[in-house]
This record gives C-alpha cells, sequence and structure tokens, in this order.
C-alpha cells in the first residue's frame, strides 16, 4: 500500500495585515482606558457629606441561578444644592453571590453619614468608593500591558518583518 500525505498548507500573514492587527488590537485597548483613567484620578476629587437613604439587596436570575445585587442610595449636599446618588464606585457594579452584597450592605446601613466624591464642576454622579477597586484594578493594569505588547509588536513588525522573507542561505533562514 502507498502512503499518501497531504502537504499542510501554509498560513502565511502579510507584513500589511498584521500591522492592521495589531493597530486594531491597540485601538480597542486604548478604548478601554479613559474609564480606568477616569476612575483612578476619582481618589483626588472632592467629597461632601451625605447619609444612606436606602439599602436593600435585590434578587434575580444569572445564567439560570439565583443571584443578588445590592443597592444604596444617598444624598449628599455640595454648595446650596442637594443631590441623590446611588453609586458604589465608578466600576461595573455586577450580580454576585447573596453573600458578597450583604458585606458591602452592612457598610453602609440607612442613616450612616458616608462622604460623597464628585467630579470637580460636576456633582452628579457622586461615588462613594473612589479610585480603582478589585478587578478593576487588575483590568487597568492589564490594559496598559496589553498597550504596550502590541505597540512593541506593531514596532517590530514594522521595522523588521518583511513578506517573503525566506531566503536561504548556508542552510539557514535570514
Amino acid at each position: 500500500m502507498k502512503d499518501v500525505t497531504r502537504a499542510r498548507p501554509q498560513v502565511r500573514f502579510t507584513r500589511q495585515g498584521v500591522l492592521y492587527l495589531f493597530g486594531l488590537l491597540i485601538v480597542a485597548s486604548l478604548i478601554a482606558l479613559p474609564q480606568y483613567l477616569r476612575a483612578k484620578k476619582s481618589a483626588q476629587w472632592p467629597s461632601a457629606q451625605g447619609v444612606i437613604t436606602a439599602s436593600w439587596m435585590q434578587s434575580g436570575l444569572c445564567k439560570g441561578m439565583k443571584c443578588y445585587h445590592g443597592e444604596i442610595s444617598y444624598r449628599y449636599r455640595v454648595g446650596n444644592t442637594d443631590y441623590q446618588g446611588s453609586d458604589l464606585s465608578l466600576g461595573h457594579t455586577h450580580w454576585a453571590a447573596a453573600e458578597a452584597w450583604q458585606r458591602v450592605l452592612d457598610e453602609y446601613p440607612v442613616g450612616k453619614p458616608v462622604k460623597v466624591y464628585y467630579q470637580p464642576g460636576h456633582p452628579v454622579p457622586g461615588i462613594l468608593e473612589p479610585g480603582l477597586h478589585g478587578e478593576m484594578e487588575l483590568l487597568y493594569k492589564m490594559d496598559l500591558f496589553f498597550i504596550g505588547a502590541f505597540s512593541l509588536g506593531f514596532i517590530v513588525v514594522l521595522l523588521g518583518y518583511r513578506d517573503g522573507e525566506e531566503v536561504q542561505s548556508s542552510g539557514r533562514l535570514q
């Protein structure tokens, strides 16, 4: 019997295609950056005195399982104007286990005086926890890493990659 082997098709990337891909990845990473920078900068925002007006847990279904979301409302005054808010931080609030949200709600019982942080010149929305928290800090660092890595890849391809660079000389690729 005769063995038949098929040649595998070789995937080749053009320089232009690789540069385009790295460019898209850089742009995608840059699009996410402002939300992290705003959250990071919020740690230096001014604050106003406020008070918790409501604190409760909502339940729902997440992928067929029961999950929970904490709701916190507060009021605060900036200058002579009263405001109401419900944002805990600038991060994405998410649904989680009841125990995780209960710990947060226990920190903010109704009637508790709180500091409410707001962007200078824009007192709405206020937040109770400024800065980067939890997974948002990790995502910020990952975004910076990706911007650097994709930019480095773009530069390497721009300066060193040539289409059809398979010229052989004395058995080695150049």
